[in-house]
């Protein structure tokens, strides 16, 4: 069986991120999207994998070439020359030579998935299916209909909820013989009716519709997935697979920046703050204003309406007698917090602070050796998540939406 992944398009929605990249080299999680899906079908059995590139397809060439698992994969490259002219149906066909009379799998460059969909599609006993989650309907997603025999009847964005089977994550798997039936229907819409502008998808509809192609759908309902259109699925996508689990938490330290700008409380903290209280949660708040002291801070915090008490305040600018030299530095306030946790007799990997910055936050959290949240409340953007290295468990916009993910 074969692979093929579908990587000609330029991901406008995506800008600025694509202005400078292919849509499959957005960094998900530190890793090209491509990267995540060569890595899964690799884990599923897939050694031969077909990548059809357009929009900067040397950069997609550069980066198979440095792909650190590229001697365990046969990789085949093929360029859509026409990408700015066609849809993704011509990039299928362009890959119909090294496919015809193939096993396949077909995805597109922009889906993300955890490994485990693509081993229960791919070592899955049915020949033909499409995997479908039935637990989400998506207006801008492909659904599909089941006829009473189990077979997909239709696929279309236009399908309404209550005659959907389910929401179909653009993940394939054809067997030869119904392999060459869909291929050879491409290459009539493209030869014959001269068609370049149409989805994979469109081709499948008219089979279907026509009883000429027979594929199931496979529920993966449960597990995670993710299309990467726009800046906000990118945003999306980290509370979707969150790199830590927040509920194993015990101890949240607050950076000043995710509760308050100035003298305005911002979304969701007062909210938060008192749900982990509830929970029996230690939190802390860390400033390092050097106009600040305890009792004032505190003040602020009770005026903003956030449940605080003096022993919550970690106020950096302070000193501490043994390191008066150290005053306001992020070593100081690492030494503070390492205090507090030990107080409490914790360690390290319960807890988690909470920054708005990549540049001071997310290396002070390393310092620490603990957990990062990422709060949209400072001068990053979702698109400087586009990025390699270190990078946060989880991002929100506001430290309420911890809970879609706690």
């Amino acid at each position: 069986m074969k692979g093929v992944i579908l990587a000609a398009g330029i991901g406008s929605r995506l800008r600025p991120i694509t202005n400078n990249k292919p849509k499959c080299l957005t960094n998900v999680f530190g890793k090209p999207i491509l990267e995540h899906q060569l890595n899964a079908l690799l884990d599923a059995g897939i050694r031969e994998v077909v990548v059809v590139t357009g929009y900067m397809s040397e950069k997609v060439e550069r980066f198979l070439g440095t792909f650190k698992n590229l001697h365990k994969l046969n990789v085949t490259i093929i360029r859509n020359t026409a990408y700015e002219s066609t849809n993704n149906m011509y990039s299928l066909y362009l890959a119909t030579k090294e496919l015809y009379g193939h096993s396949f799998v077909l995805l597109n460059g922009d889906v993300v998935f955890e490994p485990e969909v693509a081993k229960i599609l791919i070592q899955n006993h049915c020949e033909d299916l499409i995997a479908v989650d039935r637990s989400v309907f998506f207006d801008e997603s492909m659904k599909v209909r089941v006829n009473d025999k189990g077979f997909i009847s239709d696929i279309s964005k236009q399908i309404p909820k209550e005659e959907s089977y389910g929401t179909s994550i653009d993940f394939y798997k054809f067997s030869q013989v119904t392999g060459k039936i869909f291929l050879d229907f491409v290459k009539h819409i493209i030869e014959k009716e001269g068609n370049l502008k149409d989805w994979t998808e469109v081709a499948m509809q008219r089979l279907f519709r026509e009883e000429k192609l027979k594929m199931k759908p496979l529920d993966i309902s449960g597990m995670k997935w993710i299309e990467i259109d726009n800046v906000e699925d990118l945003l999306l996508a980290y509370k979707i697979f969150p790199r830590i689990d927040v509920r194993k938490k015990k101890a949240f330290f607050f950076h000043c920046g995710t509760i308050h700008k100035g003298d305005t409380l911002l979304p969701g903290a007062k909210e938060a703050v008192r749900k982990l209280l509830n929970e029996g949660k230690l939190v802390y708040f860390i400033s390092s204003n050097s106009s600040k002291c305890k009792r004032d801070y505190l003040d602020k915090l009770l005026q903003l309406g956030i449940e605080a008490s003096e022993d919550q305040l970690i106020l950096c600018n302070m000193g501490v007698p043994d390191h008066p030299q150290m005053a306001g530095t992020s070593e100081l306030c690492i030494l503070m917090i390492e205090k507090v946790i030990k107080r409490n007799e914790l360690s390290v990997n319960e807890v988690v602070f909470i920054g708005n910055s990549l540049h001071r936050d997310l290396p002070f959290a390393k310092n620490l050796g603990a957990d990062f949240i990422l709060v949209l409340s400072g001068e990053v953007k979702v698109e400087d998540l586009d990025s390699e290295g270190e990078i946060p468990g989880i991002v929100v916009k506001d430290i309420g939406e911890i809970f879609e993910v706690y």
